[in-house]
């Protein structure tokens, strides 16, 4: 909606442009319109008013989606917060939750979500809806071993 409403100004603010310069390719010297037209004489153009509102219709959205994303791509960023805010106050020894040790991971590794639903097993692998002509769809797995049947998931 926001990209609606900054086209819809743009596109007002050229067509009032336009209409108080009133350049002379569109409008006749005593201000009136000229005609669409090639080679009839000095009351046709080949961009009448009508026909630079639809082009400037088209134009004045493309330059709205172009703003909004730089705004979009700044709002996606992280917000700066004092170096004295970042720090959460350290708990009590007591109160701290024991959490297991895991092994160091990259800052991009993204975690198995079979460990994250407690699967033993971490295999590559995934399962696919095979067609089926018989009426019951059957699941096919694909990767290395399949987990245990009797694991839930």
């Amino acid at each position: 909606m926001p990209i609606l409403a900054v086209a819809f100004g743009i596109y007002i603010l050229g067509i009032a442009v336009v209409l108080y310069l009133r350049p002379r390719i569109m409008f006749q010297p005593g201000g009136s319109w000229k005609e669409f037209g090639i080679g009839r004489g000095e009351n046709h153009t080949i961009l009448p008013f009508w026909l630079f509102a639809i082009f400037w219709a088209f134009i004045s959205y493309g330059v709205a989606l172009v703003v909004l994303s730089q705004f979009a791509h700044v709002a996606n960023q992280p917000f700066m917060v004092p170096a004295s805010a970042q720090q959460p106050q350290m708990l009590q020894q007591s109160q701290q939750p024991q959490m297991p040790q895991q092994s160091q991971a990259p800052a991009n590794y993204i975690k198995p979500v079979s460990s994250m639903i407690g699967l033993q097993q971490n295999t590559p692998g995934y399962y696919v809806l095979a067609n089926s002509s018989q009426g019951q769809p059957q699941y096919v797995y694909y990767g290395t071993s399949p987990p245990p049947p009797n694991q839930k998931f």
